[in-house]
């Protein structure tokens, strides 16, 4: 028999904690072990006691009150909510935490009553609630039986409380007042939603839909998320409520994708495979490829689905994850589409292989603008997103009829005029762009229907009459119009009528020389030209960059000064600047505004500025100082371009960036406009307008006869070395100082290459 008395006087907190852990150790012992003062709460051991008291059962609801408060550790704490002797207001306390461990804790208490308050409960909870599952693990419900003699009874109460008229089966529960028969509806109503949410294999399609109502999953699936994915693959879930939750917008990321990976319906794979899905903050699914991932992992995957792998984008990961995980789809891949895959990853590795070389050299490697690459490559191909793609297949002259055809409605304007000079460029694809007048963009269009010889006479006719200049003279030159017609239009037609027929081939050389007569005549025959602006309506990054040699006065002055190199010419770093002196733009002008007020946005190829690199060996070319400071001042701000005037269409691809490579940073304050078609040309001169500066970068350098220039040390080791040096000496420094600085700094730095 265990003596408490001797274990409580004890002074090893062993046999303290022993006596305490006996759920037969009497009150009166637990509270004499409380009340010692010569215990210390603190440590392992003072834990581990106050952890045993207030798990004991004969430890009294005054001491378990003063646990708590005296505790923040949380297993004490749900030991004092699952005490039988816990205090009703510590009960309440635990139950309206937000810790779902406090509430399990509260309801598992032998000593909460049997009532309205854990019916109420149960009935509101949803299936699969770990707060149900805690009141069916009650120690005083496992095994129970209900009387025969209140079965009948417990039905019709239970099938109260679980309609809408828990009131009156509560009220039939009070009016028979009988505990026994209280505990049966407990017992009974919780097993019924227990088992209901664990016994999935045996759900009806009735099953299924009670427990979608009562856990509210039409608006979401934060009531039991487990339960929920059992319903996504369940054979009976409704196919009609499954498609509208999973194109809700209300599902989380592992919802989808559980869906997706088990889902039987077709049509609503189809839905998720087309990235209809959205989550909870309306975004495209997280990640779309692991979408589709899951679809065709899917072993209801419909093989037709399977033939839209081949319209992925080159360079999305997912084509790669394919091929690296083939055996693990489900559905087996046709031939042709792993070929089609292969093809579009190799045309991402050759992208990402010159990913700094002009894109015409990975264009041409790939072959995209050169072989015929057979019918489905290019329908697999032609509609990608990458417009360099795009415009390569639209140059290549095996691309089928069908193919141009789609292609004309592409939104980039360069694979539209591709489309229009294709040699399978149909005579309705010339119709309907001919009648494109969008913008001023479109007048580009206009020409290139001018332009095709397969242009009908109705159309040429047409474009003579058309507001843009460029197109009328191209309409003029094309071989449709015969010697009559152009003898008519040569009385009629203005400047640029008469230049398209001069180079027509039916006109005759004394027309054309009439022709080049007239055009002389500037005043009848009027040169018309239009501006065009560029700039950047986001505004501009702004570099000054200035690098100059330093001399060893100016470092002495630094080191005597007590400062860092970068603090000491603050205010005048700009003075060090016969290396390199630039000031400008770094971004490039993004937009063209074009006379109908329309615009097109711009793109430019980044070239590789100068830079100092430590351990190049160049940069001092033998001068004295030993010592380069750098500074970089950014800023944002405005600049003005001035406009380019030309007499021909503008042409996006005839503006270039000539930047200014003296610093560090590209300056672009400078662009070129050449078009070879017709000789002009013209430029742009950026103005500042206004800047603010953002941050400013200063670094000195030192050069090194064995490791070229290096990034020079921070002054005040230089200054913890002249204290070790055979100079002795240490800041503050006087005059006499100075020379000795000068000295040990040329000594030590002034090193040539």
């Amino acid at each position: 028999m265990t003596d408490f008395d001797k274990l409580a006087n004890s002074e090893s907190m062993d046999d303290k904690i022993k006596a305490a852990s006996d759920p037969k150790c009497p009150a009166k012992i637990i509270d004499q072990i409380i009340m010692d003062t010569e215990i210390s709460w603190d440590g392992p051991k003072g834990e581990e006691l106050m952890g045993v008291i207030a798990a004991n059962p004969n430890t009294e609801s005054g001491h378990l009150s003063n646990c708590w408060i005296a505790t923040s550790i949380e297993s004490h704490r749900l030991s004092i909510l699952k005490n039988p002797n816990c205090p009703e207001e510590l009960m309440d306390k635990g139950f309206d935490s937000d810790k779902i461990e406090r509430k399990i804790a509260v309801l598992g208490n032998p000593s909460v009553v049997m009532g309205e308050w854990l019916l109420k409960i149960i009935v509101d909870e949803p299936f699969g609630s770990k707060l149900i599952k805690a009141i069916s693990d009650r120690s005083d419900l496992k095994d129970y039986k209900i009387k025969v003699e209140h079965e009948e009874s417990v039905d019709k109460i239970d099938n109260l409380l679980l309609s809408d008229n828990f009131e009156t089966g509560m009220e039939l529960l009070n009016t028979l007042d009988d505990p026994e028969l209280t505990k049966g509806t407990v017992h009974h109503l919780v097993n019924y939603k227990v088992g209901l949410a664990e016994n999935h294999e045996q759900w009806s399609e009735s099953d299924i839909e009670t427990i979608i109502k009562k856990n509210g999953y039409s608006k979401g699936d934060k009531a039991g998320p487990e339960l929920f994915y059992k319903i996504t693959i369940h054979s009976k879930t409704p196919e009609a409520w499954l498609e509208d939750f999973a194109l809700s917008g209300k599902h989380d990321e592992d919802t989808i994708f559980e869906l997706a990976l088990n889902c039987k319906y077709e049509s609503l794979i189809n839905e998720l495979f087309f990235h209809k899905a959205t989550l909870k903050n309306k975004a495209w699914i997280w990640k779309k490829d692991h979408l589709k991932a899951a679809i065709i992992q899917n072993k209801n995957c419909p093989k037709g689905l399977l033939l839209y792998l081949r319209k992925e984008h080159v360079g999305t990961e997912f084509i790669d994850e394919i091929l690296d995980y083939i055996h693990g789809v489900a559905v087996e891949l046709d031939k042709k589409t792993v070929e089609i895959l292969k093809f579009k990853s190799d045309v991402a590795d050759l992208m990402n292989k010159h990913a700094n070389e002009s894109h015409d050299v990975w264009i041409k490697k790939s072959k995209l603008s050169s072989d015929d690459l057979g019918k489905e490559y290019f329908e697999a191909i032609y509609n990608d997103k990458n417009s360099k793609i795009r415009l390569a297949v639209a140059k290549n002259k095996f691309t089928p009829e069908n193919i141009i055809t789609e292609m004309i409605d592409d939104d980039d304007i360069f694979v539209q005029l591709a489309v229009l000079s294709h040699p399978n460029c149909s005579e309705k694809i010339l119709k309907t762009a001919s009648e494109d007048n969008k913008n001023y963009l479109s007048s580009r269009v206009r020409k290139a229907v001018a332009l095709n010889p397969k242009c009908s006479k109705a159309i040429v006719d047409k474009l003579l009459k058309d507001e843009y200049r460029w197109v009328r003279r191209a309409a003029a030159s094309h071989p449709n119009i015969n010697k009559e017609e152009i003898t008519k239009l040569i009385k009629s037609g203005d400047r640029y009528v008469l230049r398209g027929l001069a180079i027509n081939p039916n006109c005759p050389e004394a027309e054309s020389a009439s022709i080049n007569d007239l055009l002389s005549d500037e005043e009848k025959y009027p040169i018309e030209f239009n501006e065009y602006t560029i700039s950047a309506p986001n505004g501009f990054s702004i570099v000054e960059h200035k690098a100059g040699f330093v001399d060893f006065e100016d470092i002495t002055q630094c080191v005597m000064e007590g400062e860092e190199w970068s603090d000491y010419v603050s205010s005048d770093w700009y003075n060090y600047d016969d290396l390199v002196a630039n000031y400008g733009p770094v971004s490039f002008v993004e937009i063209v505004e074009f006379p109908d007020g329309s615009s097109s946005s711009l793109e430019f190829e980044e070239t590789k500025p100068f830079e100092i690199k430590v351990g190049d060996k160049t940069i001092f070319g033998g001068r004295e100082e030993a010592f380069l400071s750098s500074t970089t001042s950014w800023e944002y701000g405005e600049f003005e371009f001035s406009a380019i005037t030309l007499e021909n269409e503008f042409k996006i691809e005839c503006l270039t960036a000539s930047p200014d490579d003296e610093g560090e940073n590209l300056i672009y304050r400078h662009y070129d406009y050449e078009d070879d078609e017709y000789g002009e040309s013209d430029y742009s001169e950026g103005e500042l307008l206004t800047s603010e500066t953002d941050s400013t970068d200063i670094t000195l350098y030192v050069k090194s006869t064995e490791e070229g220039i290096q990034y020079c040390e921070e002054f005040e080791f230089i200054r913890d070395e002249l204290i070790q040096s055979k100079f002795k000496i240490e800041y503050p420094y006087s005059d006499e100082d100075r020379p000795k600085i000068r000295k040990w700094l040329e000594e030590n730095y002034d090193t040539w290459w």
